[in-house]
């Protein structure tokens, strides 16, 4: 949250490659959890095998999870912020 605050308004939209959004991922990285969302990413494929939006949404995030470890970071940002409101 400092580094949302320091970088300007911390109400402000926020998207994944900011600052903050990075440095929360850097933070919370590590190799076990790691592998979990990528385990958790693939039982989620199988799970959405009949929903194809899904699916493709869950397969752009396999495929790339440097991006889905800044979306759960993203997540976890706009769910404090929402609690402060």
């Amino acid at each position: 949250m400092l580094v949302l605050a320091s970088g300007g308004d911390p109400h402000r939209e926020l998207g994944v490659d900011d600052r903050a959004v990075k440095a929360l991922a850097a933070d919370l990285w590590s190799e076990e959890r790691r592998a979990r969302l990528t385990a958790g990413l693939d039982e989620l494929a199988l799970r959405s095998r009949d929903l194809p939006r899904v699916r493709e949404a869950v397969l752009v995030l396999a495929r790339d999870p440097d991006l889905a470890w800044r979306l759960y970071a993203l997540a976890l940002l706009a769910e404090e912020l929402g609690a402060e409101d």
